[in-house]
């Protein structure tokens, strides 16, 4: 399936795509690629299936999101371009990395969502079963606000006003499949450890939430990956203002 597409910058520049993560849609990078990315690259960030203006219909397996990736990459154009992933368009990005390496040129992890330990998978499954609709946008934006996100208000302002839809029983809802985001919480582990020679010819960049989150072994899999990639500098342990 073609993907819905947000884009920045010159279309003859070089391509860099953006993955995002559940819940979200491609104009989370809005800032990231205005502000600093659209000066060098072509900018594409592709709403996921069952998310934002793409089409919400199943599959949601892993092979269904990363096929729709390329379909859309080659409906764009691109045979080769440099991936960002934050959380499950982490995953994505190792998937495709596996599935097709030949297209991509770099990747950068942001919080990859790899290996979630069980009972952190299950309670984010049980956790997205609940209706989260809101009485207006400023209750949405406090909830989130409430939950911990290192996001600034302003950045949270904004995306309530893209990503937020007002529905017939007057309710507001982010625009995104719950039952979509459910399946992505049931998804087989990725390989890292098996398929750690194609992660290494392509990572450039890791960075991680220190949380726990993920498992020892996975952070440490994918250092190691980082390490032994060509021109790789280092893993970055820090907190990411676009979560």
């Amino acid at each position: 399936m073609e993907l819905h597409l947000h884009e920045w910058g010159e279309p003859s520049a070089p391509t860099l795509v953006c993955l995002h993560g559940v819940n979200a849609h491609g104009r989370r990078f809005r800032r990231l690629a205005e502000e600093r990315l659209a000066r060098r690259f072509r900018v594409l960030a592709p709403d996921l299936r069952g998310h934002g203006f793409s089409e919400w219909d199943p599959p949601w397996t892993i092979a269904t999101h990363a096929h729709d990736v390329l379909e859309t990459l080659d409906a764009a154009g691109v045979r080769r371009a440099t991936l960002v992933g934050h959380s499950f368009g982490g995953r994505l990005v190792l998937e495709l990395a596996v599935l097709n390496p030949q297209r991509i040129e770099r990747a950068v992890l942001l919080d990859p969502a790899i290996q979630i330990l069980p009972h952190v998978g299950f309670d984010f499954a049980e956790r997205e079963r609940v209706d989260h609709s809101y009485s207006s946008p400023d209750e949405a934006i406090d909830a989130r606000l409430e939950g911990g996100t290192q996001t600034p208000r302003s950045f949270v302002e904004e995306d309530a006003e893209e990503h937020l839809v007002k529905h017939a029983d007057g309710r507001f809802r982010y625009r995104y499949c719950q039952s979509a985001v459910v399946s992505m919480y049931k998804q087989p582990r990725a390989q890292v450890f098996a398929r750690r020679d194609v992660y290494a010819r392509h990572l450039n960049v890791l960075v991680y939430l220190p949380r726990e989150r993920y498992s020892a072994a996975v952070v440490h899999a994918l250092a190691q990956a980082l390490k032994e990639s060509a021109g790789a500098r280092d893993v970055l342990s820090q907190t990411l203002v676009y979560d």
